[in-house]
């Protein structure tokens, strides 16, 4: 489940949370959700939790890809990584892409994002910057469970590190 917070082009829909999950959107928009798979149902824009486990590995990969291509506006080299190993594979730009032919130096130091689960690219795309999640404090999606008791509804930023 998931529900429009706050749209900065219209302050009139801004509301008061309750999910667990805040994700905070470059553009200013926050959306809250009730789990890591709903995030990346609002970020694929597809219904991805009706999807077997192959499907929602590709759509995290196209995902990925898409973060790595915006970094490079910026001269960031990104790469996308599937349980360990890069996925090299990118069948929209010609084999020798000066874009794509990283060297070990490149490789690394570029940013990882690491597609393996629904987490693991959500904690990748927030130490990459491209998202900011915060989580209610007393769940456990992504923080430890804390001793503090949620008061006003608040919400912590889950860690980079």
């Amino acid at each position: 489940m998931h529900r429009l917070i706050s749209d900065p082009s219209d302050e009139s829909k801004t509301k008061i949370p309750t999910l667990p999950l805040l994700v905070v959107f470059p553009d200013g928009m926050i959306i809250e959700n009730d789990s890591t798979e709903d995030i990346v149902t609002v970020m694929t824009d597809i219904n991805y939790s009706k999807l077997n486990e192959e499907d929602k590995c590709l759509k995290r990969i196209k995902l990925a890809r898409i973060h790595a291509m915006y970094a490079l506006q910026y001269n960031i080299t990104a790469i996308v990584i599937l349980n360990g190993s890069l996925i090299k594979n990118n069948y929209a730009v010609a084999q020798d892409d000066k874009d794509y032919i990283y060297t070990d130096e490149e490789l690394k130091n570029a940013e990882k994002i690491i597609v393996d689960d629904d987490k693991s690219l959500l904690i990748s795309l927030v130490k990459f910057g491209n998202i900011k999640i915060l989580e209610k404090v007393g769940s456990t999606i992504f923080l430890e469970k804390s001793d503090e008791e949620s008061k006003d509804n608040a919400y912590r930023e889950i860690p980079t590190k």
